[in-house]
């Protein structure tokens, strides 16, 4: 789920495709070709060639963590670096917070700071959505679903730091 089927490896090669021996590896470069050539939105460098997000979390080895360590020891995430994540325990050790377990929509990091996790796509409690242009988060409260009542208790915090909950059609949620 979230990579190549198993017939992509007979696929025919075509002089710009991948010479990569990574069948993954080979895909993405695969994908970026195709991107170059059929999208319009293309970033003006060209873009670069990305794993799915799937494979890149599956090929993470569970007690490596160099790959987390390097956005902490760098002191900065972009949105550009395309990173995913499996859980919030992964995103909580960015701000230097250890869990054995977190299933809260928010991490409050001090009085005007909370990390959100909005799920963007339905579900029993939220209808989230995400604006076409990628810039603004729609939250809707399902009628029936059961945390309604938080926006109306919890006060927005000043900074919101979001990591945008997804799952693809097929595949885990990251």
């Amino acid at each position: 789920m979230g990579t190549i089927g198993p017939g992509y490896e007979r696929a025919p090669r075509y002089a710009l495709a991948s010479t990569a021996t990574d069948i993954e590896v080979r895909a993405a470069e695969d994908r970026l070709l195709c991107y170059r050539e059929y999208a319009t939105d293309v970033p003006p460098d060209g873009g670069t060639a990305t794993l799915t997000p799937e494979v890149e979390i599956r090929r993470r080895a569970k007690a490596d963590e160099g790959w987390l360590r390097k956005f902490v020891e760098r002191g900065s995430l972009s949105v550009a670096d395309q990173v995913p994540f499996h859980d919030h325990l992964e995103v909580a050790k960015l701000f230097g917070l250890e869990y054995k377990g977190h299933q809260s929509a928010t991490i409050r990091l001090d009085e005007f700071t909370e990390v959100w996790f909005p799920k963007l796509y339905w579900n029993s409690d939220w209808d989230n959505t995400l604006s076409s242009n990628n810039s603004e988060i729609t939250m809707r409260h399902v009628p029936g679903g059961k945390y309604g009542g938080v926006m109306d208790v919890q006060p927005i915090r000043h900074y919101v730091i979001t990591f945008g909950h997804i799952k693809p059609p097929s595949g885990p949620r990251y």
